[in-house]
């Protein structure tokens, strides 16, 4: 077993010995700190030592990222565990499993957080225009010129100018709930909404009814919404004459 003290020169000029898969150099400074040396001029430092009478043997790193008082330090650091009676491998792997662990917490926290404040930002009015939009892209049979402009003009806002007309345009059905959070669409939000709707336009309430229904459908199969729909929400049959049955 060859020992010198180790120097930055003698850790660059140490080679594996011709003939050799690796060959070894042991620091006389730090007990148990050894240079290994592949036959393809791989290095790094390890750590070497006994315990319960069995040799164990650790890698340190890589010379080019821990220079050698470094490598000392760490060396101390294992024989001191060895000395207490501690598997260095085992802390090693308690270590690391901490810091996936804290990691995975932080992680879960982020999400947690973001689908929190998805859930209270992210409105009817905001999502629809991105649901026609993805209809539209994957094509969804059915959905003819016609059929998005009734999207449109179903969630429309009231009071705006009309091309061909001198008239302002008429609130659409959903307007009213198109600043209601995913998240408070329930079934009694809905249904008080549709009664309403029934009173003053009840073919127009039914087909936003209709047209709701199948955007909350899309919602609860979305990747981001299927989370924030309430997932309870049945929207039953409608009926003109007797709107929740």
């Amino acid at each position: 077993m060859k020992k010198i003290k180790f120097a930055a020169g003698r850790v660059e000029e140490f080679a594996c010995e011709v003939g050799k898969s690796q060959s070894f150099l042991w620091d006389t400074a730090s007990p148990g700190l050894g240079l290994r040396v592949t036959s393809k001029g791989a290095k790094s430092y390890i750590f070497q030592g006994k315990l319960d009478g069995a040799t164990i043997r650790l890698t340190i790193g890589d010379p080019r990222t821990w220079d050698i008082a470094k490598a000392q330090a760490e060396a101390r650091r294992l024989k001191v565990l060895l000395d207490n009676g501690q598997d260095p491998r085992k802390v090693r792997e308690d270590a690391l499993a901490a810091e996936r662990d804290a990691r995975a917490m932080q992680e879960a926290a982020v999400v947690a957080e973001q689908e929190k404040q998805l859930r209270e930002s992210v409105t009817l009015g905001r999502v629809w225009p991105e649901y026609i939009a993805d209809r539209i892209a994957t094509r969804e049979a059915g959905w003819s010129e016609h059929h998005i402009a009734a999207h449109r003009k179903i969630i429309q806002d009231g009071g705006q100018p009309r091309k061909r007309s001198p008239a302002l345009t008429k609130a659409g059905p959903l307007w009213s709930l198109s600043s209601l959070r995913l998240i408070d669409l329930t079934n009694e939000r809905v249904e008080a909404w549709a009664r309403e709707e029934a009173k003053t336009r009840p073919s127009s309430a039914r087909l936003a009814w209709r047209l709701l229904k199948a955007f909350m459908n899309w919602c609860a199969s979305h990747k981001t919404y299927s989370s924030i729909v309430t997932s309870n929400l049945i929207l039953p049959q409608y009926n003109q004459t007797q709107p929740i049955v």
